[in-house]
């Protein structure tokens, strides 16, 4: 059964996934969104979780509209050039794509959000329609 099992998930399992994205691919719009998808989620779940370090919420386009974003590093000269303290890097990503921008945000404008990567990009990827569970 462990023989089985091995195989099962590295080889069999490996040729399944292949074919389906090869089958996804030859899909327009499904190819798109899977591709955004799997992107997301590859950055927040895979190797690179490192990447995304908290869920914050803050004010954008304009004040009195609010999005999500994730923190993302800091870049010390650029605070030390700019004159602001406590700068940090803030990608917001758009929705269905991983497409976003790159902000760089004084902390003070940020409200950490007890939310977890995943739970965000579910959120965003979805526009909204999957919220997380409330924590209390």
């Amino acid at each position: 059964f462990i023989l089985i099992g091995w195989f099962a998930r590295n080889f069999l399992g490996r040729i399944i996934i292949k074919w389906s994205e090869y089958v996804v691919s030859r899909m327009p719009v499904l190819n798109t969104v899977y591709q955004a998808l799997k992107q997301m989620f590859e950055m927040t779940m895979g190797a690179q979780s490192k990447a995304f370090r908290e869920v914050v919420m803050f004010e954008f386009p304009r004040v009195g509209s609010w999005t999500i974003g994730f923190v993302t590093g800091k870049v010390e000269h650029m605070q030390k050039e700019s004159g602001v303290d406590d700068l940090v890097n803030v990608f917001l990503p758009t929705t269905p794509t991983t497409a976003g921008f790159l902000l760089f945000m004084p902390r003070k404008d940020l409200i950490p959000l007890k939310m977890t990567p995943e739970e965000a990009v579910k959120l965003i990827v979805s526009g909204g329609i999957i919220t997380p569970p409330e924590k209390g």
